[in-house]
């Protein structure tokens, strides 16, 4: 099983995501999560641990890999 803290690349372009802490400020609520600079897709979470599990689980869904 593939560690799921190992971020993968961006199903869309490619690029290497960044982790990032108190990314964005949405309703009064802070948000960090997994961000693609390149083309802005972003996996948003409470926490950056929850972010990055919460991208890994998107690519994996977009590229077809169960």
């Amino acid at each position: 099983m593939e560690d799921e803290f190992e971020l993968r690349d961006c199903p869309d372009c490619g690029d290497t995501p960044d982790i990032k802490e108190y990314y964005r400020e949405i309703e009064g609520v802070l948000f960090s999560g997994v961000v693609c600079e390149k083309c802005n897709l972003a996996a948003l979470h409470f926490s950056t641990q929850s972010g990055m599990t919460l991208w890994n689980e998107m690519v994996q869904e977009q590229s077809g890999n169960e």
